[in-house]
């Protein structure tokens, strides 16, 4: 069974990079997750992750996914994943193309065999809906985040999901995210309840179970949106 070994986040405004520390040691060949939200009143986009381990070169931090940034959808979410091929105290960094108001979710993940799919979705409503994937494997562990433009409001996650983190600010950067694993394969998604409707955008990621024989070496298998491999 996959288990969330340690997460963090934090948001700033008006920066074009933003680092962040896990509080412990990563632990060798686990994975880091990296979800990242953003506003700007302009177009702009996630860039991509550097760390203190080494990671963010080569086969390092892959882009699961990104929403567009548009005119209606000024809020974009993104998600990154990288292997840690050594262990160690690890500071995590995103970088975006213009300074725009920007939040950082860190997540270690063990027991996961790489990536497996990502949906990116963007609607306005009070109970906005990601799209639909179909997990392939049993004990799959979901994720799915939210950031919506506009006035402070509650996000509330699915029924069975957990929320992770929330941040609700004066201004920008408001996301959530929330995760479960789901016992058989099958159509997965996610639908968040806002306190009123706003214009958001969202990701639901898809990560397989290590099997028998599986997640070993040094390699990080990456299936769907481009299916890079090690």
């Amino acid at each position: 069974m996959s288990t969330l070994v340690q997460s963090k986040s934090t948001r700033t405004l008006a920066a074009t990079s933003l680092g962040l520390a896990f509080d412990s040691n990563v632990t060798a060949g686990n994975f880091i997750l990296v979800i990242a939200g953003g506003f700007r009143s302009t177009s702009f986009s996630f860039t991509g992750v550097t760390d203190t381990l080494g990671l963010g070169s080569g086969n390092g931090y892959a882009l699961l996914g990104q929403t567009p940034w548009t005119a209606t959808f000024r809020q974009i979410n993104a998600a990154f994943l990288a292997k840690a091929s050594s262990g160690g105290a690890n500071t995590v960094t995103m970088t975006v193309s213009a300074a725009a108001d920007i939040s950082i979710e860190i997540y270690e993940l063990s027991g996961i065999d790489g990536f497996d799919q990502c949906l990116e979705t963007q609607q306005t409503s009070a109970t906005p809906l990601t799209g639909s994937l179909t997990n392939t494997k049993a004990n799959s562990r979901l994720f799915a985040s939210v950031s919506h433009d506009g006035a402070d409001t509650t996000i509330t996650p699915a029924s069975g999901w957990t929320q992770r983190e929330e941040n609700e600010s004066t201004s920008g950067s408001d996301y959530s995210t929330a995760d479960k694993v789901v016992s058989s394969a099958g159509s997965q998604s996610h639908q968040w309840a806002l306190g009123a409707s706003r214009d958001a955008s969202m990701l639901i990621v898809c990560f397989a179970e290590t099997t028998a024989g599986g997640g070993g070496g040094g390699g990080m298998r990456l299936a769907g949106h481009g299916g890079l491999a090690a």
